[in-house]
């Protein structure tokens, strides 16, 4: 038997509640060392392929398992969650479709058109905000050199981003694109994104073309 045999890992359900409420009472933790699995993968108590699996189940149908059991300000706080598996193959593929529902049910409908300098704007709706235009630096999709197939997807999805026409999902797609133009010997792909970005007029935000310039010059900070 694997040490980290599926049966011994804590249940989906379980965990979801777990990870959104960070209730301890809710996992007997004894049952789990007792068992043989490591005492978490990052901070949960899961063996890392299992966590993998459940995040991409939680992000393929986040209306089911965020929008409709938890409050937002829960919601903020298990997004802010830096771990992320490194998806390959069909996962990988099945990542970026789960990526961008997150985006469409998450943080479209919810983040502010302000571009975090309204200071009337709900402390949750504020860090939801912080969270998308971070999400390139929390997560590890950007592209790495070498990932020709990753580079397309990220690319799609950065331009279905520019494409919504919503400033905070904009800014955060810039930012992705501007660092990968750092990172990936000038990443034509992620220039040529920006340049029409900029020549088609199509910033919801004046702001936006100003930082869209300031990324594909790759001097972001």
């Amino acid at each position: 038997m694997s040490k980290y045999d599926k049966t011994a890992v804590i249940p989906f359900d379980q965990w979801l509640e777990w990870s959104l409420t960070k209730d301890d009472s809710l996992v007997d933790w004894k049952i789990y060392s007792r068992l043989g699995l490591p005492p978490c993968y990052g901070n949960h108590p899961l063996a890392k392929p299992i966590y993998a699996q459940y995040a991409l189940r939680v992000w393929e149908q986040p209306r089911e398992y965020l929008l409709d059991r938890f409050s937002m300000d829960q919601i903020v706080e298990y997004l802010y969650d830096p771990i992320q598996p490194d998806y390959q193959g069909e996962m990988r593929d099945r990542s970026w479709a789960a990526l961008r529902t997150l985006f469409e049910e998450v943080f479209l409908p919810n983040v502010s058109d302000s571009l975090g300098h309204k200071s009337q704007i709900n402390p949750s709706t504020k860090l939801l905000d912080t969270i998308c235009y971070m999400w390139w630096e929390l997560r590890t999709y950007r592209p790495k050199r070498g990932s020709k197939v990753n580079d397309e997807h990220f690319l799609n999805f950065c331009k279905y981003c520019c494409d919504t026409g919503k400033p905070t999902i904009q800014k955060s797609a810039i930012h992705g694109l501007g660092h990968s133009v750092q990172g990936k010997s000038r990443f034509p792909g992620a220039r040529r994104l920006l340049q029409c970005f900029i020549d088609n007029g199509l910033a919801a935000n004046p702001e936006l073309n100003r930082y869209a310039r300031i990324a594909l010059s790759g001097e972001m900070l």
